[in-house]
């Protein structure tokens, strides 16, 4: 007799380190299923969606692989739930539940959500603007001009945005102030960073601290003082080195015994925080010194005439005024291609050097010129921000140039008018000539006082009484014409004002102050001031804490309460006499201005052309006087009007008067008084109808998951959002109301959803320019259970061998198993009851009877049941 044996072992599967796994939104994981039997066990997974995978199979959610385990590729919000691994051979099965938890976040940017720059021009800068959420998000930048710029996609002759979102601005124009909006989004929304950049020379940058923060501006070269109050201080320099009086290891920088910082020489590398402590610092009178070095590329400010023509033999002089920060470099191309310049000169040799002089000033001299010098020159400056160019071309004549017009030997001009000063070559009308002032300086061109036309012609804009005298004009400094230039008699005036005229000043205990008394007329006026104390004061006049200044302007040093009063300049001359009375008041303690709310406002440029009032509220004391500065930076004192634009007199109120849209942009408010500044901006902003980004469109979800629908509004002014159930409730604020929530953010969350959260979910924004609408068509997926796994229909056990009944069913929402037994009894799996003989039913509704007996024997049948219907399965146990 042979006897065989066959060994099986029921499957079992290894459990792993956690079965409750989160994972990021758009990442892939991997779900292991490890299975012990014999023979080897088959494994199979049922999803969140209620669909299997058996064998080596791969559907839109998942893959299994050979070795039973599931791969998840992309992890999306519709993964979310329960994932099953059945494990099953002939001698049974066993099964293991994962719970997978997604997790997203809404992105985030480290920096300041709100920035002002002020920058000068030509300065490179980097902007950051670092992201961070899940998944990661995609950062963009949007300029001024309304372009849109991605990481490492670089526009021709535009900024650049390195890969980590960094904007990056070589060397800044005037035309890249603005605003620069970074933007990072990923798929649960978006945020956004604001960047305000302003690159005019007398910008300056907002104040980090109200009371201890200091800013300090000054040119590339010059010296400054910082100021600071404490006895003992201490310094700490951009580089971390600590300095005081008795110790300045630096020579660039001295600290005096009474705080006083003084830096010499100034450069970028000397930009940064200084820090003024205390020796025993409570670490709250610490003082904060940002100093900005303001740079400026080269420029050559006098551009001459393009075309010269000079007589053979004659010395050539060609002027090349340039200004820049650091001090540009100036060089000479000549005809033949030969560069000069006054370094090359000093060190080199040659017959270019002992024809050719290049001054320090840029100024080049040709001592003897030649018909082969003929041709163009050309100035190049450069510094190290730029550089920048001027092309003269030079003609050799063969006749020397005369005057013409000497008719004109004195000319009578009015104090403050402008008077004209003719002289012409009849040679070369085109060519430039020379006008020597009464003190026998060259008058250069480029003069604020006076203006040289092509003609000839000599501009002097406004009179004074120092301009008269001899003035010689020059043709190649030969052929010289002189014209007397003499000032008509005029009663005098004070400031501009003749007769009476009156002015208040504020002033503050113990500080210095200065009240200006600048007469004009002719015979020159003789200045007096009377004090409000009585005294009688001469210009000049120098005593106690009064001084009279040669300009007519009085110093008053140490003001006292007791000062206060009337103070009169009179101006007296033969013709006449002006009168100028100061009203002074002091205060005691003086407070700096201050705005309620120093951020940025912005407000919409309405299509219907509304009037827009500007409201600049500030308080300090004196109670502080308001100038408004325009986008193109025209100023408005109190009470002026510039075609729409009204400021308001005694107050700080803007009013624009039926805007346009070339009104945008940022509106500056400025409070004064003698304790300092302060300034407020306004952004003008066109309006537009709102957008509502993402297209919506269907969305299927299991019954009992949690729906989110997004709704991310753009436009200005700001929308208004209201979402609109299917049930026709109307939500127009974030709530909650029951399992519906409308979030901060403007989504849309639904908790465990039920088959009576179907239908279309609308969300409306809206504001003064129009609506926009975003539509989610909601499908909830329910399914009738129905028994996927199931005992025989007969089974034969023996007295006292343990039996279990398995019983698996699928459906949405989950259906419940219970058993029902021969007796008529039900089990349930929350149910406490446990039947004779130990029959109990288990938490994933397997059915176990450990000791049957002949009693047992019957039908046993297992009911699975949701919402939408009951299934069931009976099978007959046999016990022998």
């Amino acid at each position: 007799m042979v006897t065989l044996v066959v060994k099986t072992q029921m499957p079992k599967i290894v459990n792993p380190p956690s079965k409750d796994l989160s994972v990021y939104l758009g990442k892939s994981i991997n779900l292991h299923c490890v299975a012990l039997g014999k023979p080897k066990a088959q494994i199979s997974w049922i999803l969140p969606d209620r669909t299997s995978l058996q064998g080596v199979e791969t559907n839109a959610m998942a893959s299994l692989l050979a070795n039973g385990t599931l791969n998840i590729p992309s992890v999306h919000s519709s993964s979310e739930g329960f994932y099953k691994c059945i494990a099953s051979n002939e001698a049974g099965e066993d099964t293991m539940t994962y719970k997978l938890n997604v997790v997203a976040s809404l992105p985030t940017i480290n920096e300041d959500a709100i920035e002002s720059l002020a920058i000068s021009i030509g300065t490179s800068i980097h902007v950051h603007c670092t992201s961070k959420g899940e998944p990661q998000p995609v950062t963009k930048w949007s300029l001024p001009d309304g372009t849109c710029l991605e990481p490492t996609k670089p526009l021709k002759g535009r900024p650049f945005v390195f890969p980590n979102g960094t904007l990056y601005i070589k060397s800044a124009s005037v035309t890249d102030g603005g605003r620069y909006e970074c933007t990072a989004t990923n798929t649960m929304g978006s945020v956004k960073r604001l960047f305000l950049l302003d690159t005019r020379l007398d910008s300056f940058l907002p104040k980090q601290r109200e009371q201890q923060q200091h800013h300090v501006s000054a040119m590339y070269g010059s010296t400054i003082y910082l100021h600071c109050s404490y006895h003992g201080t201490v310094w700490r320099l951009p580089s971390k080195k600590l300095l005081a009086h008795h110790y300045s290891p630096e020579s660039f920088a001295t600290a005096f015994p009474n705080g006083t910082l003084r830096i010499q020489q100034l450069t970028e590398k000397l930009a940064g925080n200084y820090v003024c402590m205390p020796q025993q610092s409570n670490g709250e009178d610490i003082q904060y010194f940002q100093v900005v070095v303001f740079k400026k590329p080269p420029k050559i400010e006098n551009t001459g005439v393009p075309q010269l023509s000079v007589s053979l033999g004659e010395k050539l002089q060609v002027d090349c005024v340039s200004s820049g920060l650091p001090n540009p470099e100036v060089s000479w191309s000549l005809p033949d291609g030969t560069v000069i310049n006054s370094a090359l000169q000093s060190n080199g040799n040659g017959s270019h050097f002992d024809h050719y002089v290049v001054f320090s000033n840029g100024t080049l001299l040709l001592k003897q010129i030649n018909k082969k010098d003929e041709g163009d020159y050309i100035c190049y400056v450069k510094n190290a921000i730029g550089e920048d160019g001027m092309k003269v071309s030079v003609r050799v004549l063969t006749e020397s140039p005369t005057i013409v017009s000497k008719d004109q030997v004195s000319v009578w001009a009015q104090l403050g008018k402008p008077a004209y000063l003719k002289c012409k070559s009849h040679v070369n009308p085109l060519s430039p000539l020379i006008w020597l002032s009464p003190s026998n300086n060259v008058i250069s061109s480029t003069s604020i006082h006076h203006q040289i036309l092509k003609d000839g012609t000599l501009i002097i804009k406004k009179v004074a009484l120092r301009d008269e005298g001899r003035y010689t004009c020059l043709a190649h400094y030969s052929a010289i014409n002189n014209i007397e230039l003499q000032v008509e008699h005029k009663r005098p005036d004070i400031n501009g004002h003749g007769g009476e005229s009156s002015t208040n000043v504020l002033a503050v205990s113990y500080q210095t102050i200065l009240m200006d008394c600048k007469s004009e007329g002719k015979p020159e006026a003789h200045i007096t001031w009377a004090t409000s104390s009585g005294l009688s004061l001469p210009m000049p006049y120098v005593g106690g804490r009064f001084q009279v200044h040669q300009n007519g302007s009085l110093e008053l040093r140490g003001v006292r309460k007791s000062d206060e009063g009337q103070f009169k300049c009179v101006a007296t001359n033969d013709l006449g006499e002006a009168s100028l009375t100061v009203t002074l008041k002091v205060e005691t303690l003086a407070e700096k201005p201050s705005f309620p709310n120093p951020n940025i406002e912005m407000y919409p440029i309405k299509s219907d052309g509304s009037d827009i009032t500007l409201e600049c509220i500030a308080t300090g004391k004196p109670k502080p006087v308001f100038v408004w500065i325009l986008p193109n930076n025209t100023q408005l004192i109190p009470g002026t009007r510039l075609h729409r634009f009204t400021h308001l007199i005694g107050s700080g109120i803007l009013h624009i008067v039926n805007p346009l849209t070339t009104d945008k942009g940022i509106y500056r408010c400025q409070a004064k008084n003698v304790g300092g500044q302060a300034e407020k901006r306004y952004e003008l902003q066109t309006g537009k109808k709102p957008y509502i980004r993402g297209s919506g469109g269907p969305i299927k979800i299991t019954f009992g998951q949690t729906l989110n629908m997004p709704c991310t509004v753009e436009g200005w002014p700001e929308a208004t959002v209201s979402w609109t159930l299917p049930n026709g409730l109307i939500l127009t604020k974030p709530q909650v109301t029951g399992r519906v929530i409308f979030l901060a953010n403007n989504t849309l969350t639904v908790k465990d959803t039920t088959k009576f959260d179907r239908g279309s979910y609308i969300c409306k924004a809206t504001n003064t320019y129009g609506s926009s609408f975003l539509s989610y068509p909601v499908t909830i997926m329910v399914y009738p259970p129905q028994i996927t796994t199931a005992p025989p229909s007969v089974i034969r056990v023996y007295r006292g061998t343990s039996v279990s009944l398995n019983c698996i069913a699928v459906g949405i929402p989950k259906p419940d198993i219970s058993w029902t037994l021969p007796g008529r009894t039900t089990l349930v799996p929350s149910s406490r009851f446990i039947a004779q003989g130990g029959i109990h039913l288990t938490g994933e509704g397997s059915l176990v009877i450990p000791d049957p007996g002949l009693m047992d024997s019957g039908i046993y049948k297992c009911n699975a049941k949701n919402v939408l219907g009951t299934d069931f399965k009976a099978t007959y146990l046999q016990v022998v």
